[in-house]
């Protein structure tokens, strides 16, 4: 399992098909276990059919296309089954704060995770996996 503080989930990006894709790089990890390093970190992506709507208060979207790395693992809409996608909104429709939680789980336990997080007392990165992901 591993922590690090967060940084903004940055602005989208139209494409010719109309879908908004908004990128996310966060910090080095700063407390890990093995198989991860202090090179570590979460970086992501979402892709909306059309823009956020401003002024989202911790609204749940499910975004069709979606993929995070930990550095150990990436995690996608493709080979994921419970994943959560919590944001805020600014006037312009910036993610401003935000709980995004991707899973691939087996038999109720989420044995692949990686977390995002930056609200009010609530700010981290993490990823986890079992011994047996490796580099």
């Amino acid at each position: 399992m591993s922590l690090a503080a967060t940084l903004a989930l940055g602005a989208g990006c139209a494409n010719a098909f109309g879908d908004t894709t908004y990128f996310y790089t966060g910090t080095n990890f700063t407390i890990v276990t093995p198989p991860y390093t202090t090179s570590d970190l979460v970086t992501g992506s979402i892709t909306l059919p059309t823009p956020l709507a401003s002024d989202l208060f911790f609204a749940a979207i499910m975004p069709p296309a979606f993929s995070f790395s930990d550095g150990v693992q990436t995690l996608s809409d493709a080979n994921t089954n419970h994943n959560t996608f919590i944001v805020s909104t600014n006037a312009v429709g910036d993610i401003t704060n935000w709980f995004m939680s991707v899973s691939a789980e087996v038999g109720g336990v989420d044995l692949e995770t990686i977390v995002t997080a930056n609200s009010p007392g609530l700010v981290f990165d993490l990823g986890a996996c079992p011994d047996s992901v490796r580099r």
